[in-house]
């Protein structure tokens, strides 16, 4: 028979995850250790190195990977008597957490992307809308055709890029190679 051992959370120093392995669980509820939150990337380990501010677990997690850095971590274990017991199972946590891809993994797609497209970072900051165009709209009453060119794009005043044409549904179009 196995003995149940249960440690007190904010004592932890240190724990490792590892894709592919499977929590302990008092209720049969065996969990993934990696739980990526809005992705898909699991590293082979994460390690999660206890801060312990005011008493209080807070966890600071990296990866070997050097292109990736873990954000918005979030340790979660079976408690003894709750799930907000400080006394945990042992080998019961889980980490959910996001990931921010650094710069130097970017492949030649999105180098070439990025190179094209520079010019609206004057309008963007990381993907947040930062200011507005100077051109202003044009009107298109009683305009019979608007040609677009493939290769060429169009943006809307935000500066948001459009790659594909999708016609309303009571216009049509042609494609023009």
């Amino acid at each position: 028979i196995n003995k149940l051992v249960y440690k007190d959370l904010r004592l932890i120093q240190q724990i490792i995850f590892e894709r592919g392995k499977l929590t302990d669980s008092t209720h049969g509820n065996y969990r993934s250790q990696l739980q990526p939150i809005n992705h898909q990337y699991q590293p082979q380990s994460i390690t999660c190195n206890n801060q312990n501010v005011g008493g209080q677990p807070r966890w600071s997690c990296i990866t070997n990977d050097r292109d990736i850095t873990v954000s918005e971590q979030f340790v979660e274990c079976e408690g003894k008597n709750s799930n907000n017991d400080y006394l945990v199972l042992n080998n019961s946590c889980v980490l959910n957490y996001k990931v921010i891809v650094e710069n130097r993994q970017i492949n030649h797609a999105q180098q070439e992307y990025q190179q094209k497209y520079k010019i609206f970072g004057q309008f963007f900051d990381n993907g947040k809308f930062i200011k507005q165009s100077p051109l202003q709209p044009i009107k298109l009453n009683d305009v019979m055709v608007l040609h677009f060119k493939k290769g060429e794009f169009t943006t809307s005043r935000r500066n948001e890029y459009y790659d594909i044409i999708v016609p309303s549904q009571n216009n049509k179009f042609e494609i023009d190679e």
